[in-house]
């Protein structure tokens, strides 16, 4: 309401290379939040915001896999629940794979968390999701947490904002009310 004629878009672009130099004078966004593996180039600079420790859980059908390790290999051969290939998150989660020679064939490929998570509470097979987007549901028994012998690496939330151009007066008061939030 301080700023009634600002005009705010939110895009989501699941793609690695959404923060590619468009060749553009001006950027075409005041700010964005990714999350990483990303592609930066180097007229924008990257502020971490936040750690993502991603987990894989599962429902009470395969709850089974949550009284041990399991290893990568063991984990393909149950019905997968992903991002669609194309986005960040299942290309990185498919080199964490590669780099064991693993390639993922997943039964179900959802677009949102939201999504996956709710596929996984409803057994439709196991999958991954930041620890906390799952945290009150593996706290109530709902979701399992399952351990890996070769965990997926962590990952981050970050702030892009251009380096030529400073962020105006709105976005600034934007972001300091989102931080404050966080806090």
């Amino acid at each position: 309401n301080m700023y009634p004629k600002v005009h705010v878009e939110i895009h989501y672009l699941p793609s690695l290379s959404v923060m590619r130099s468009n060749g553009a004078s001006e950027p075409s966004f005041d700010f964005a939040v990714i999350n990483t593996p990303a592609v930066v180039t180097e007229e924008l600079e990257c502020t971490n915001l936040a750690d993502i420790e991603d987990t894989f859980v599962c429902g009470r059908a395969f709850r089974q896999l949550a009284e041990r390790e399991v290893s990568l290999n063991e984990l393909r051969e149950y019905p997968l629940v992903l991002m669609p290939s194309g986005s960040s998150t299942r290309q990185w989660i498919d080199e964490h794979f590669a780099r064991h020679n693993i390639q993922l064939q997943p039964a179900f490929e959802m677009a949102t968390l939201s999504l996956i998570k709710h596929s996984i509470m409803e057994n439709l097979g196991v999958g991954t999701v930041p620890y906390e987007v799952a945290r009150d549901e593996i706290a109530d028994g709902t979701l399992y947490r399952i351990r890996l012998t070769d965990p997926l690496p962590g990952r981050k939330i970050c702030l892009i904002t251009s380096k030529e151009h400073p962020l105006g007066v709105a976005a600034n008061t934007f972001l300091s009310a989102f931080s404050a939030d966080r806090q």
